[in-house]
């Protein structure tokens, strides 16, 4: 499996919103940043290191074939395979991970124990 891992958290943030086209992070102080991403679907994600900073009116939901799991201050994003007994199937071979950082994106293989950093793309 592979860990895409976006280094966009800072002190006080929390996941509030994601779609395959974006992440939405709430900050302590009530703003929103929106992060734009590509790829999810097709197990290749990408991301952009530019940030909309807005205000959000309307509550923002997760698709129904995403699985987010909050573990140590950080955020696990699962593409939910198939449901089995009212369970999500994970898809395994590759997740999203949020944690704390300056907008760095890494790559780490979990079977090789290999990491990659790689640039984020610019612009929207």
């Amino acid at each position: 499996m592979k860990e895409f891992r976006f280094k966009i958290l800072r002190e006080g943030d929390c996941l509030y919103g994601f779609t395959e086209n974006e992440i939405v992070i709430v900050s302590g102080d009530g703003s929103f940043r929106i992060y734009k991403i590509s790829g999810f679907y097709s197990g290749e994600p990408n991301f952009f290191k530019n940030f909309e900073e807005v205000t959000i009116h309307k509550e923002v939901s997760l698709p129904e074939n995403v699985a987010v799991v909050k573990t140590e201050g950080q955020y696990r994003i699962y593409k939910v395979s198939d449901l089995r007994n009212g369970l999500p199937e994970l898809d395994d071979s590759f997740c999203i991970v949020l944690k704390r950082g300056i907008g760095k994106l890494e790559v780490f293989d979990v079977d090789s124990e290999v990491t990659i950093t790689l640039p984020a793309k610019e612009g929207k």
